[in-house]
């Protein structure tokens, strides 16, 4: 029987129910559904983002890096990335687009070898 303090809560040391770091079964079918339909929807989805200004392509890539590299141990770091864009050029924000854009292919195609 599990040993439980007053209020119900585990004592230290219980090992509960789920192993640590597995998922549920509705969290992994809705990640595979989730992928399943942006995958479906890839060419729209690069259309769309081929037609954003080169800061809003930017700040796009950036949101959506955090689902393609894994996650790492948060720090406490607050940027100001979105003034930081804002105040580059046409230029400068397609050759920062351009260069994120390579090195995360390459990592990418490494990853999948």
């Amino acid at each position: 029987m599990e040993k439980r303090d007053e209020n119900g809560k585990f004592l230290p040391g219980h090992k509960g129910f789920k192993p640590i770091g597995s998922t549920s079964r509705v969290t992994t079918a809705l990640r595979k559904n989730i992928s399943n339909f942006l995958e479906g929807k890839w060419e729209k989805i690069k259309d769309d983002f081929d037609c954003l200004e080169p800061k809003d392509r930017i700040m796009m890539f950036e949101k959506l890096l955090q689902y393609s590299l894994p996650r790492l141990q948060s720090v406490e770091y607050k940027s100001d990335l979105e003034t930081d864009i804002e105040g580059l050029t046409e230029t400068q924000a397609e050759n920062l687009l351009r260069k994120l854009s390579d090195r995360i292919l390459d990592e990418w195609t490494q990853s999948k070898n």
